[in-house]
């Protein structure tokens, strides 16, 4: 199953607890009004290979707050992780770089803040860029592949 949202005005929260789909592979919501913040969506979509839900933060709106949940890494299918141009803060969660099939992370224009997890170099695609980040490049990250 795969879910195309994306580009539309659709606002308000995602709703906790998430419908069970457990079939679902594709969640794309990119450009919404959606609020709040991020539920676990390892419960009930445990085959998701792609999520987008970047663009919520856009003009006057906020967008999706508060930390990346630890949760996101029990996605062991998880290929795809588009959380940009948001108002996400706290760290990078280090659980990230234990998904062994993530290809693409974009965790751009959001308020993370603290240093670069080491273990995010089997990543392809890694945008971290505008955001609050501190400290030095881990030397793991010269092993992007």
């Amino acid at each position: 199953v795969e879910i195309f949202y994306s580009d539309n005005f659709i606002q308000g929260s995602l709703p906790e607890p998430l419908p069970s789909l457990e079939s679902l592979r594709v969640l794309d919501m990119d450009k919404n009004k959606i609020e709040g913040t991020l539920p676990d969506f390892s419960k009930d979509f445990p085959e998701l290979r792609v999520l987008k839900l970047s663009n919520q933060g856009t003009g006057n709106d906020v967008g999706l707050v508060g930390p990346i949940p630890e949760s996101l890494a029990n996605l062991g299918f998880l290929r795809e992780l588009h959380l940009s141009k948001n108002s996400l803060s706290n760290t990078i969660p280090p659980e990230l770089g234990n998904l062994a099939q993530l290809t693409v992370l974009d965790l751009s224009h959001n308020k993370l803040n603290q240093s670069i997890p080491s273990n995010l170099g089997s990543i392809a695609v890694l945008d971290l860029s505008s955001n609050n980040l501190t400290g030095k490049i881990p030397f793991q990250l010269g092993s992007l592949t």
